[in-house]
């Protein structure tokens, strides 16, 4: 899954502030959010697994 979003979204869903470029961990990630000229930018890994029933 991937959501690419400005900063200043990341930081009103997040409740943290993403002041400079770089990668930030932020509660309930999978995977850190990369910040980068105002665009937050987030790939979470999914699994997906197939049962024989």
């Amino acid at each position: 899954m991937e959501i690419t979003a400005p900063v200043k979204e990341w930081e009103a869903w997040t409740g943290m502030a993403f002041p400079e470029d770089g990668a930030y961990v932020f509660p309930g990630g999978l995977a850190p959010l990369n910040a980068s000229g105002g665009l937050g930018a987030y790939w979470e890994p999914n699994v997906w697994v197939c049962h024989d029933i």
